[in-house]
């Protein structure tokens, strides 16, 4: 994953948090999955509802909080939509 401006992304090592990465070799991978919050999906959004799984963390997926990125457990993966 790569931010607006093109910079790669990675797992903080001191938190869940998705931050720029200093170097290619830093960024993590993520994979494209079905949607895990589809549930809590509003029915329009549903078709192009994905989700991003951490690939070298079994469980681990992509959420947004407020207007960061962090890496939950698969059964943190709730979103709100107001």
């Amino acid at each position: 994953m790569y931010s607006r401006t093109g910079e790669e992304v990675q797992v903080s090592p001191g938190s869940s948090d998705v931050v720029l990465s200093e170097n290619v070799r830093g960024a993590t991978t993520f994979q494209l999955v079905g949607c895990r919050a589809r549930d809590s999906v509003p029915d329009a959004l549903r078709p192009r509802c994905v989700s991003l799984k951490d690939a070298s963390r079994s469980g681990s997926y992509v959420r947004h909080d407020g207007s960061f990125l962090r890496l939950d457990a698969k059964s943190n993966t709730a979103v709100r939509f107001s």
